[in-house]
C-alpha cells in the first residue's frame, strides 16, 4: 500500500505512545552507533530495569509501555526488537507512528440470553418501556426482575443508541434520527425550483356559509432559492383547486417556475394538474417532481415554514388547538362557542361568538403574516448582508434577480391556463359538463370530435371549449339552445358533496347509538296536536267543498291524464258534448309520449285504471 498506514484512526492516546516509542528507538539508535545495536539494547533494558535512566527518559519510558497497574520502568529486549521491525516497515515518519502505534480491541457485545431478550422486547415500534419488558422477560424465564433491571440498564447504556433507533421507529421518525444530506441551493436562480404543500391550520375558524368552526387548508409555494413565498390559498380542504389557485397566485406576481416539486397527495398529483392533454402544469411547461412517500425531510425547506409562520399564527387565535395547547382551556372555548352559536341560531343572539375567528379574520392575519416573513424575516440559511445579519427572502430574492428573464403571462393567458379542464366529445352543437349542458351553433365545426373544456368553479354559466391542439372554438353558453336551466357551479356541487358525506357520517353514527340502547329505536314523541276550534272547522269544511267544485287547482299526475283521457273518449262514444279546451286537450295529450307509454303499459299488463271522478276527468 502507497504510503503505508496512517493517523487518521488513531486516538490521542495511541499517538502519544507512538510518539514515546519513537523517541526511545532513537535514543537506541544514537547509542548503537558507538557501541552496536544489541549492546545498545541491552544497556539501555539494564539502566531501565535499574532505574539510573534520566527522569524524563524514564516517563516516556512509561508512557511507551502503555501498561496499566506498574511503574512502566522496566521493559524486555524482545519489545525493543518488535518495535524496531515495525518502524522499519515504514516509508514516512507519519507512517512510523502510525505502525507503532498500540492496537485496541474492539468491544465485543456479548449479552447474556435473559438480558438479550428483555431488550429485545424493547425494540418493538410500539415503545414499551425497559420496565415492562423486563418483567415480561423475567415471567417467561423466570428470573429474578430487580436483577435483570440492572443489568439491561447498565447494557443499554453502553450499547449504541443507533442499535435502538431502528426498532422502536420507521418512516420518516427513523430518517429523522439518523445521518442526513444537507442540499445545496444557493446556485440557483429565481423561479428554478418552487415547492408546495397543504397544511392543516391548528385552530379553528368560522364556516364562511355555515358559521361552524372549521379547520381551514392553507396551501403555499416557495421559491426554494431564496425561501422566498410566492402564493398561497386557502380552503376548506386539500384539493387540486387549492394548490391550482396557489400557483396561479404565485405565477401572475412572480413568473413561471421550471419545477414544481411537491408531495404524492392526492391534491397535488391530480389529472387537473398532470394530465398530459388538460394539465395545467403541462400546459405551462412546468415539470412536477414528487418525493418518495414517508420523506418529508426532502420537502424540509417547507415543512420548516408551518413552524415559521403557521402555528405562531394559530397561537394568537384562543382556538388554537395544537399539541401544546392547554386542553382545559381548549375545552372551556369549545363549550363557549357552541353555546353562543345555538343562541344564534335561536335567535337570542345577533352575532357570532367573539372569541371564534372569521374567515376574513384568518385570510387577513395570514396575509400579514406571509408578508412579514418574506419582508422581515432573516432566514438563517441565506447569507449575511454586510456580515451583519442574515437576509431576508425578498432581499435575497431580488439580489439573485438581476439579469434572470422571469416570464409573467398576461391575465388573459394566466386566465385560460389556469381553468380547469376536462376532456368531452361535442354533438350537435353541445358539450355536456356536470350534468349541464352547453351549446355554441360554433361547435357544429367539431361534431363528434374530442375537444377540451375549460371552466371556471365558480361561474357555471359558460364554458370554453378548445381543440386538443389548444385552438379556441367557441365560448358555449349553458343551456343557450334549449331552457333557463343554470347548473351548479363546480364549488357549490363540492359543497354538496361534502354536506353529503358529514351527513351520513352522523346517520351512521346515530344509528351506532341507537344499536347500544338494546336495540330499540328511540323516536321523537308526537307532539300533541290540538282540537280545531269552530273556526277552523268552518275553513276546513269550506276547503273541501271548492275541491270538490273543482275550483282549487289540483297537481295532475300521469294515470290521472291518462283517465282523464279515457273518460273524455267515453263522453264522445256516448254523443255528449266536449268543450272546446277539453278537445284541444285531448289532441294534445294523444300525440305526447306520456300517452304512448301510459297505453303500452296497460295493454301489456292489463291493470286497471284509477277510478277518477268526472270533476277530475
Amino acid at each position: 500500500m502507497a504510503g503505508g498506514p496512517t493517523t487518521t484512526n488513531l486516538n490521542e492516546w495511541q499517538v502519544e505512545v507512538a510518539r514515546a516509542r519513537a523517541e526511545i528507538l532513537g535514543y537506541i539508535e544514537r547509542l548503537a552507533e558507538k557501541i552496536g545495536i544489541g549492546p545498545a539494547q541491552r544497556l539501555f533494558v539494564r539502566l531501565a530495569t535499574a532505574g539510573e535512566l534520566e527522569p524524563d527518559k524514564l516517563e516516556i519510558l512509561r508512557i511507551a509501555n502503555a501498561r496499566r497497574g506498574s511503574n512502566g520502568r522496566t521493559i524486555h529486549r524482545a519489545s525493543l526488537w518488535a518495535w524496531r521491525r515495525l518502524a522499519a516497515g515504514a516509508a514516512t515518519p507519519i507512517g512510523r507512528i502510525a505502525r507503532l502505534a498500540p492496537k485496541t480491541r474492539g468491544k465485543k457485545w456479548v449479552l447474556a440470553h435473559d438480558v438479550a431478550t428483555a431488550l429485545a422486547r424493547y425494540r418493538q415500534p410500539n415503545k414499551p418501556t425497559l420496565n415492562w419488558c423486563v418483567r415480561e422477560t423475567a415471567e417467561a424465564l423466570q428470573v429474578p426482575v430487580g436483577s435483570l433491571y440492572s443489568r439491561c440498564r447498565r447494557e443499554l447504556k453502553k450499547l449504541p443508541k443507533q442499535l435502538f433507533y431502528v426498532g422502536r421507529n420507521s418512516g420518516a421518525a427513523l430518517k429523522a434520527l439518523q445521518p442526513f444530506r444537507r442540499r445545496e441551493f444557493h446556485s440557483l436562480l429565481p423561479n428554478d425550483i418552487w415547492i408546495g404543500d397543504g397544511h392543516g391550520a391548528k385552530l379553528k375558524i368560522a364556516h364562511p356559509e355555515t358559521g361552524r368552526p372549521f379547520v381551514p387548508e392553507v396551501t403555499v409555494v416557495m421559491d426554494v432559492q431564496a425561501r422566498y413565498l410566492v402564493g398561497w390559498s386557502v380552503s376548506l380542504s386539500e384539493n387540486c383547486l387549492a394548490v391550482s389557485d396557489a400557483l396561479r397566485h404565485g405565477i401572475s406576481r412572480h413568473g413561471v417556475p421550471l419545477i414544481y416539486y411537491s408531495d404524492g397527495g392526492a391534491g397535488q398529483t391530480a389529472k387537473m394538474l398532470d394530465a398530459p392533454l388538460t394539465g395545467i402544469l403541462p400546459a405551462m411547461g412546468i415539470q412536477h417532481e414528487t418525493g418518495r412517500p414517508g420523506n418529508p425531510q426532502g420537502r424540509g425547506v417547507i415543512e420548516r415554514f408551518w413552524q415559521t409562520v403557521l402555528i405562531p399564527l394559530a397561537k394568537r387565535f384562543a382556538t388554537y388547538q395544537g399539541h401544546n395547547a392547554d386542553r382545559e382551556t381548549l375545552r372551556k372555548v369549545s363549550n363557549e362557542i357552541d353555546r353562543q352559536l345555538r343562541a344564534a341560531q335561536r335567535g337570542d343572539l345577533a352575532v357570532l361568538p367573539a372569541r371564534l375567528p372569521s374567515f376574513a379574520q384568518f385570510i387577513e392575519a395570514l396575509e400579514d403574516e406571509i408578508e412579514r416573513y418574506n419582508t422581515a424575516h432573516h432566514h438563517r440559511s441565506l447569507p449575511k448582508v454586510n456580515g451583519a445579519e442574515h437576509a431576508t427572502p425578498a432581499q435575497y430574492r431580488a439580489a439573485r434577480a438581476a439579469g434572470v428573464d422571469i416570464h409573467i403571462p398576461d391575465s388573459a393567458e394566466l386566465a385560460a391556463l389556469f381553468t380547469p379542464s376536462v376532456l368531452r366529445t361535442a354533438a350537435r352543437g353541445e358539450v355536456k359538463l356536470w350534468n349541464g349542458v352547453y351549446f355554441s351553433r360554433d361547435l357544429a365545426l367539431v361534431d363528434g370530435e374530442q375537444v377540451r373544456v375549460h371552466y371556471d368553479i365558480h361561474d357555471a354559466s359558460r364554458v370554453w371549449v378548445k381543440k386538443l391542439s389548444g385552438e379556441l372554438i367557441a365560448c358555449a353558453e349553458a343551456g343557450a339552445n334549449s331552457s333557463a336551466y343554470m347548473p351548479k357551479p363546480v364549488i357549490e356541487q363540492l359543497r354538496e358533496q361534502r354536506a353529503s358525506r358529514r351527513m351520513q357520517r352522523l346517520e351512521s353514527k346515530m344509528e351506532d347509538v341507537r344499536v347500544e340502547f338494546s336495540g330499540t329505536t328511540f323516536t321523537r314523541p308526537e307532539r300533541e296536536v290540538p282540537p280545531d276550534t269552530p273556526e277552523e272547522a268552518a275553513e276546513r269544511v269550506a276547503l273541501a267543498r271548492e275541491i270538490a267544485d273543482g275550483n282549487v287547482l289540483q297537481i295532475e299526475d300521469d294515470q290521472m291524464r291518462f283517465a282523464r283521457r279515457q273518460r273524455l273518449q267515453e263522453r264522445a262514444a256516448a254523443g255528449e258534448s266536449i268543450e272546446d279546451r277539453d278537445a284541444e286537450w285531448l289532441a294534445s295529450y294523444e300525440g305526447s309520449s306520456e300517452f304512448r307509454s301510459m297505453k303500452s303499459f296497460y295493454d301489456d299488463f292489463g291493470l286497471p285504471v284509477r277510478n277518477v271522478t268526472d270533476k277530475e276527468a
